[in-house]
């Protein structure tokens, strides 16, 4: 019970040093604060994959891993972005038109990083052939896809 209590108090300085109460009663910081935590899961999905990657010399694998690891680098470089914004001290619309700045720039980046991933799997299924896996990794790629599916539902 004493750890429990020590535990939950640590967790309270933490939300109260970083004014997390706060955060989480605007929608926008709210979202934001999801993003960050998903984030970090990403980045467990793609050492997950680039591993059996690596480990079974699957292209496919390699490929999801690298698009994870860019997903994360331009998620990562639009939450610091956003943070830059939030806490800056600038009129509204001065934010605004700097926000619809960063929303483009993102469009982008993920339209051509979406472009790429297509253009991957399209060779990949016109030029390699088909790669057999353990159950083992198969029940990790549903669970990955899985995961996925119910983050992006709650997000």
């Amino acid at each position: 019970m004493q750890l429990i209590k020590k535990i939950t108090t640590k967790f309270n300085d933490i939300i109260d040093h970083h004014n997390l109460r706060h955060h989480i009663s605007e929608k926008s910081d709210r979202v934001v604060l999801y993003n960050a935590a998903s984030t970090i899961s990403n980045l467990v999905f793609a050492l997950i994959k680039l591993t059996i990657g690596i480990f079974f010399l699957s292209l496919w694998f390699l490929i999801f891993g690298g698009y994870y690891i860019i997903l994360l680098a331009i998620r990562s470089y639009f939450l610091w972005r956003y943070r830059q914004i939030r806490v800056s001290n600038i009129n509204p619309l001065e934010r605004e038109k700097i926000e619809i700045r960063y929303l483009r720039e993102g469009g982008i980046l993920y339209g051509l990083l979406g472009m790429a991933l297509v253009t991957l799997s399209i060779y990949m299924y016109i030029v390699n052939e088909p790669q057999r896996y353990n159950q083992s990794i198969v029940l990790l790629i549903a669970l990955i896809g899985f995961t996925k599916i119910v983050t992006s539902i709650v997000g």
